[in-house]
């Protein structure tokens, strides 16, 4: 009787466990299903990319008049004095700025610059998608930039813009 109840209480806490696993890997599968890839980051390699609007995976969808998130963390693999982000939509390989409102990395974007070398960091920052912005197809494209101007990072992320 004791040896049941502890047969019965191991695999309850194991059927609990299998389950919350299973939680955690859908989660972890919605969560990195952002399709990005890197477009040639110089000083640093990218460790994740999250944006709002990218549950699923494959194409973002950015809904005019709200506000987008990215979230990118990353490792630098130099000293990195000052970030600047640049942020365009590439339609067929022209390159059009979507001006960000602070595009200073090291300034409420969660970054507390000089940057180390060998640690990550989590950059965080949002783009409102204007009204005026025509609905269609297009890549975005993200850079973190040093004091030199070279890109710490780089990613792109195929978009449509939507209503």
């Amino acid at each position: 009787s004791q040896l049941q109840n502890t047969i019965r209480s191991h695999f309850k806490y194991n059927t609990m466990n299998f389950k919350f696993m299973i939680c955690i890997f859908s989660l972890t599968a919605i969560v990195e299903s952002v399709s990005w890839k890197d477009c040639g980051s110089k000083a640093g390699k990218i460790a994740s990319v999250n944006v709002t609007g990218c549950e699923a995976e494959g194409t973002c969808s950015l809904k005019h008049g709200t506000n987008v998130t990215v979230s990118a963390c990353f490792v630098p693999s130099e000293v990195v004095k000052t970030v600047k982000a640049n942020v365009h939509g590439v339609l067929s390989i022209i390159p059009v700025p979507f001006p960000l409102s602070n595009p200073d990395g090291c300034v409420n974007s969660n970054l507390q610059c000089p940057l180390q070398a060998g640690k990550q960091y989590c950059y965080r920052s949002s783009i409102f998608v204007r009204p005026e912005y025509p609905k269609l197809k297009l890549v975005v494209k993200w850079e973190l930039q040093d004091q030199a101007s070279k890109d710490v990072i780089c990613f792109v992320i195929p978009a449509v813009i939507t209503d």
